[in-house]
């Protein structure tokens, strides 16, 4: 399968190289960047509505990954 035509350009997917130690954001990248999701990426349909990318750590599911790092008080 071809990568996401738009990954060099995508903020997502430099914060996921600058934090390669989490894995959930490299599953995100296999499976929606670099493999069978990509038509469903949140992040594709919210610059097709918007005109511009969601903030870098809105993931391609839709879910914001620095909720993933809080920890419960």
């Amino acid at each position: 399968m071809n990568e996401c035509k738009y990954l060099k350009f995508c903020a997502f997917f430099k914060e996921a190289k600058d934090h390669e130690d989490m894995d959930v954001l490299n599953e995100y990248v296999k499976v929606f960047c670099r493999g069978p999701l990509q038509k469903k990426c949140y992040r594709l349909d919210f610059m097709k509505k918007h005109g511009g990318p969601p903030k870098s750590s809105i993931s391609p599911s839709g879910l914001d990954y620095l909720e993933y790092l809080k920890i419960p008080s």
